[in-house]
């Protein structure tokens, strides 16, 4: 709901699949897949590799089990 009213984003051509395809590889190529956070933009294709290993930190793995973690932040101070 809260992405929906900030921003609105066309990632239709911009999957996994088609980010890998370009540069030559698939899904099965990928053997580890390193994620700066859980946002939904950067963990959407990770169900495409089923081979990887899937490494996140700990802080970040954490903050699944707060309350709204898809809110956090949304009350930093505007720039």
């Amino acid at each position: 709901m809260l992405y929906g009213r900030l921003a609105r984003f066309d990632i239709s051509a911009q999957t996994l699949s088609a980010g890998l395809d370009r540069l030559g590889y698939t899904a099965g190529d990928v053997t580890t897949a390193v994620i700066s956070h859980l946002h939904q933009d950067h963990i959407g294709g990770l169900a495409e590799l089923s081979r990887a290993d899937i490494v996140v930190s700990q802080a970040e793995w954490d903050t699944l089990s707060s309350p709204l973690p898809e809110l956090h932040g949304a009350d930093a101070p505007p720039y």
